[in-house]
């Protein structure tokens, strides 16, 4: 028995079709939204440690990832020996999920993965344009701006090397590549992070 099908009967199975994609695009993009919105959790940062050790290791990483590390965030990776920061490499904007982030940073710092040392993740999120005159909110980080080149001071640096804000900027500033401007010349930004220190 040979089924035909009319152009009517075809244009709304194609429009169910429609219908159905639409649907599950949506409810992609509300997961993906509640994903944005969790907040990691110790053992999560625990488990982006180990992918970042294993990486730098040279061994594969074979342990489980919880929902939360498939959202994208701009992250750093930091190494440490004798309590100095020795390397610090990390990406701004959310190009991957989170845990594919730490495996790209770490893989770039594997020189650094002999001996003994520590592994510091950072992980960013509410980007928010700093206001200059009250100054950088005490925990979070700088991010500034200019000409497509970006620098970088992670929250806990204050504390490491005793900066004010303005110090802070223009370091962020030298870290971008400009060292002969102030920092009013760049647009600057402060974020909130969680770090996660290997134990």
């Amino acid at each position: 028995m040979e089924m035909t099908l009319d152009r009517e009967q075809i244009k709304g199975f194609a429009r169910k079709a429609a219908i159905l994609l639409a649907g599950l695009f949506f409810i992609l993009a509300l997961y993906n939204l509640a994903l944005q919105r969790m907040a990691l959790t110790p053992e999560d940062g625990r488990t982006l440690i180990e992918i970042a050790r294993s990486e730098m290791e040279g061994r594969p990483y074979s342990g489980g990832l919880s929902p939360r590390l498939f959202k994208m965030s701009p992250v750093f990776v930091s190494v440490y020996r004798d309590g100095r920061r020795v390397a610090c490499v990390g990406y701004t904007k959310a190009l991957f999920p989170l845990y594919e982030s730490v495996t790209h940073l770490a893989r770039g710092l594997g020189h650094e993965g002999e001996g003994d040392y520590q592994i510091v993740i950072t992980v960013f999120s509410g980007y928010e344009p700093l206001n200059r005159t009250e100054g950088v909110p005490e925990g979070r980080g700088i991010l500034v701006r200019r000409e497509g080149f970006e620098g970088v001071v992670l929250p806990f640096t204050f504390q490491e090397q005793n900066l004010t804000d303005e110090e802070a900027l223009l370091l962020a500033a030298q870290k971008a590549g400009f060292d002969n401007y102030t920092w009013e010349d760049f647009q600057a930004y402060t974020f909130e992070a969680q770090v996660f220190r290997e134990e």
